[in-house]
């Protein structure tokens, strides 16, 4: 079943016997050889209480979908494929499935999520309960979209839920974070810190660019004073950030901080049409004089003045019950007429996941 031009179909995994399905990866779970492999389907299984990786795979038309994963000691699901070159997408996906306790060995750079190449599409996960990084991908043209992701980052300080690096590799673009709730971020104290620092819900590291990061919602990313803990850190170029809700962050976004007039390339990011709403605590002033439109870095090179910030309920549906979506009679309509209410019915997992029976 290895090799290009491979056919497998993994679904109902409590049917079989570990040695059916995993024949020669009991231990590590699903692997390929590393040669690559295509129509993978692993679906509606429950992946448990694995030391090192749950499922590895390098190919094409892969779907990894509405599968119970928990208890990883390593990254639970590795996805590679698609042509770098070509940008030639690998149509691989995954959809529906929940993930948590991972990288209980390891520790660190283990995510729920890991995956490289082109085109990958990861939608309605729920992502949950790791020491370091949830998700880390690079790549192209990838949509992470409609999933929930929270509580990761729980024992180290530099780090972020959804990391990801593309400065030493310019052309790795065009990847959209969209229409997902990222939630309870640097909250944690680690050893003799009382509070976490240095932590960001999503950040491309190292003067990253090119995040299209839309319509997401942040909540309880930092806490009161807390010490660069940060909705979004992208500190290159071309970064977008539009139409997001950010709750209780004790920061929204850190741009590029020095600013050099004259300079003949292009340091500069848009950050427009956001809801920033701090009713627990105002946004941190520890890392610096927070700019008129809520975000951190040199205001010239930050793009935007259609923001709304406020310290008052702007018309959640339920604030104190974590529903952000707005009335219709939100303020917020009318300081933002772009705005786009965010439905968060649609967030995490909308199937069940494990075996169907």
């Amino acid at each position: 079943t290895k090799g290009s031009g491979s056919s497998v179909y993994i679904a109902d995994i409590d049917k079989y016997t570990d040695s059916q399905v995993f024949p020669g990866h009991v231990w590590d779970g699903f692997v390929d050889d590393g040669n690559g492999v295509n129509h993978i389907d692993v679906k509606n299984c429950n992946i448990f209480n694995f030391g090192s990786g749950a499922i590895i795979i390098n190919g094409t038309d892969v779907h990894l979908d509405n599968n119970h994963i928990k208890n990883i000691g390593g990254t639970a699901l590795y996805l590679r494929g698609g042509d770098l070159e070509t940008l030639t997408p690998s149509n691989n996906e995954i959809l529906n499935n929940n993930i948590h306790h991972v990288g209980y060995l390891q520790k660190s750079y283990v995510p729920a999520i890991g995956m490289h190449g082109v085109g990958i599409h990861v939608a309605y996960n729920d992502l949950y309960d790791a020491p370091h990084c949830i998700f880390n991908y690079h790549g192209n043209d990838h949509v992470i979209e409609y999933n929930k992701i929270h509580d990761a980052v729980k024992e180290c300080l530099d780090m972020d839920a959804i990391y990801t690096r593309n400065e030493y590799v310019p052309q790795w673009r065009g990847s959209v974070i969209k229409n997902n709730y990222i939630y309870n971020i640097g909250i944690y104290p680690v050893g003799e810190y009382k509070k976490q620092l240095n932590v960001s819900a999503i950040r491309t590291d190292n003067y990253g660019h090119a995040l299209q990061i839309y319509n997401n919602v942040f909540a309880n990313i930092g806490s009161d004073g807390a010490n660069n803990v940060i909705g979004v850190t992208a500190q290159g170029n071309r970064n977008t950030i539009k139409g997001n809700i950010f709750v209780d962050c004790s920061a929204t976004f850190l741009g590029w901080n020095l600013y050099a007039p004259g300079a003949t390339w292009d340091m500069t990011n848009i950050f427009d049409e956001n809801l920033v709403v701090n009713i627990k605590f105002k946004l941190s002033q520890a890392n610096g004089t927070v700019n008129p439109q809520g975000t951190r870095g040199a205001p010239e090179l930050i793009k935007g003045t259609n923001n709304y910030l406020t310290t008052s309920d702007p018309g959640f549906v339920d604030y104190a019950n974590g529903n952000y979506e707005l009335k219709p009679d939100s303020e917020v309509f009318k300081k933002i007429p772009e705005f786009q209410n965010i439905d968060m019915s649609k967030m995490g997992n909308n199937e069940p996941v494990g075996p169907s029976n």
